[in-house]
């Protein structure tokens, strides 16, 4: 193999090797959130985030059987949703990478949530979602560099089934464009440990010795 190749695809390796060091991977599941009842907001600093306008819910509540809080469910019992229905967001001081997360509608049919990614003010990325209201739907975005998410909601026809029971047992469609959330994956940047930058410096210094010897023996 030509001896530049061979340094260059040598340079990748320990450059990959670096960057894998730095970065680790969490799942928020909202099962460990402090109150599930529905009423009370999260905690700006769970997980790290600062969340705007975010619940969490335990769907094993009987007054939510007839939503889509159960099936959004991804593991335990726990969910969040976008309070009242309107806009909502999660925020970090750092960048991070948003992998994916699931989604559900909880009362609406055409339920579209729109959900953009910014960097400070710098919006990165906007895509339009149609969760099902019966069953969970995985979104994977991979969104890079990212430190802040935007929730915004939109639709008006109930779905069928869905609603909440009054005193006489009637069931009571609900026009609240809410939705639930639930295992969402990321990816946050972490400071490498001193020996992964002395051993990058180390095997660079090395490759580059092996092309001026090579250089000056041709």
């Amino acid at each position: 193999m030509n001896t530049k190749y061979t340094i260059v695809a040598l340079a990748i390796g320990l450059l990959s090797m670096t960057a894998v060091s730095t970065a680790h991977a969490d799942v928020i599941t909202f099962d460990d959130a402090a109150s599930a009842d529905g009423h009370t907001p999260l905690a700006n600093a769970f997980h790290g985030f600062s969340w705007d306008n975010f619940y969490a819910l335990d769907t094993s509540n009987s007054a939510y059987a007839y939503s889509g809080y159960g099936p959004g469910t991804a593991s335990g019992s726990n969910v969040a949703f976008n309070g009242f229905g309107n806009d909502a967001s999660f925020s970090s001081g750092s960048t991070f990478i948003l992998n994916s997360f699931f989604l559900t509608a909880v009362w609406i049919d055409d339920l579209e949530v729109r959900v953009r990614g910014f960097n400070g003010n710098t919006e990165l990325y906007d895509s339009t979602l149609n969760p099902l209201a019966d069953a969970k739907t995985l979104v994977e975005l991979n969104w890079v560099g990212i430190n802040k998410v935007t929730f915004e909601t939109n639709g008006s026809h109930s779905f069928p089934g869905y609603g909440t029971v009054n005193s006489p047992g009637n069931l009571v469609p609900s026009p609240i464009q809410n939705f639930a959330i639930d295992n969402i994956t990321y990816n946050v940047a972490v400071v490498p440990e001193p020996e992964s930058y002395a051993m990058l410096l180390a095997g660079l210094g090395a490759l580059g010795f092996v092309g001026r010897r090579r250089r000056r023996q041709g």
